[in-house]
C-alpha cells in the first residue's frame, strides 16, 4: 500500500479505507502511473453511481477535490461529510461560477480536481452521455492535464452492487488512461469543443478495450 500525496486526513482515511476497498470489495485499479505526480490535474471519470467519488478517491495517487451537484448538500449531515472530503457544490445556474472560480484556484495551486464530464449520473443504456464543456474550459484556462478514467461495473441497483463486488461476480475495476495535454488545443470555444471530443474518445476507448 502506497499512500497518496495530500493532507493528513486524506492519508488517514486512505489507510482506514484500504482494507475495505481492496480486500472486501475487491476494487482493482489499473494505470495509476498515468496520473501526473505534479502540477494541476483534472480527473474525468464516467459516472453511473454514488460510489464513483469514493472510488476515485481510492484510485488516485494524489488528494483530489470534487465538483458535486448541489442536490447532494441538502441533507446537512451528509453535506458536512462530503465537504470534509473536499466536495465543492456546483449549482446548475449562473451561480456555478463560484464553484468554477474555486476549482480554478485549486488548479492554479497545482492541486487535483475531479469533474464528471457527463455532468450527471448516466442512468441510460448508453456507454456515455454527451460531455459538457466544463472540463475543457478549466483545463485550457489553468493549463491542467486531463486524465480520463473508466469505472467499470459501477451500474445497477445500489443494494445489490456491493454483494456482486464482494463475491467477485462483477468486480469494481478502475482504468486510468493517459493524460490529455491542453497545450495541444487553442484556448477558445473551438479548442474547448476539440478537447472535449478528445476526452470523450479517450474515455470511450477505455470502455471499449476493457
Amino acid at each position: 500500500m502506497k499512500l497518496p500525496k495530500g493532507s493528513l486526513k486524506w492519508k488517514i482515511t486512505y489507510i482506514l479505507a484500504y482494507p475495505i476497498a481492496r480486500f472486501i470489495l475487491g476494487i482493482k485499479v489499473y494505470g495509476r502511473e498515468n496520473i501526473p505526480k505534479e502540477g494541476p490535474v483534472i480527473l474525468a471519470p464516467n459516472h453511473r453511481s454514488y460510489i464513483d467519488p469514493p472510488a476515485i478517491g481510492f484510485a488516485t495517487t494524489r488528494e483530489t477535490y470534487f465538483l458535486a451537484k448541489e442536490e447532494l448538500f441538502k441533507f446537512k449531515p451528509f453535506a458536512l461529510l462530503i465537504k470534509f472530503y473536499n466536495a465543492i457544490p456546483l449549482k446548475r445556474s449562473i451561480e456555478a461560477r463560484e464553484a468554477l472560480i474555486y476549482a480554478i484556484e485549486k488548479l492554479k495551486n497545482n492541486e487535483v480536481v475531479t469533474i464528471f464530464p457527463e455532468g450527471t449520473r448516466n442512468k441510460t443504456k448508453e456507454k456515455l452521455l454527451s460531455f459538457k464543456l466544463g472540463v475543457a474550459f478549466l483545463a485550457l484556462n489553468t493549463n491542467s492535464k486531463v486524465v480520463p478514467i473508466y469505472i467499470k461495473n459501477n451500474d445497477g441497483r445500489a443494494f445489490i452492487k456491493p454483494f456482486l463486488w464482494i463475491l467477485r461476480i462483477k468486480p469494481l475495476k478502475i482504468y486510468i488512461g493517459k493524460p490529455i495535454d491542453p497545450s495541444n488545443f487553442e484556448n477558445n470555444r473551438k479548442g474547448q469543443v476539440e478537447l472535449t471530443k478528445a476526452l470523450y474518445n479517450a474515455l470511450m476507448e477505455l470502455i471499449d478495450n476493457n
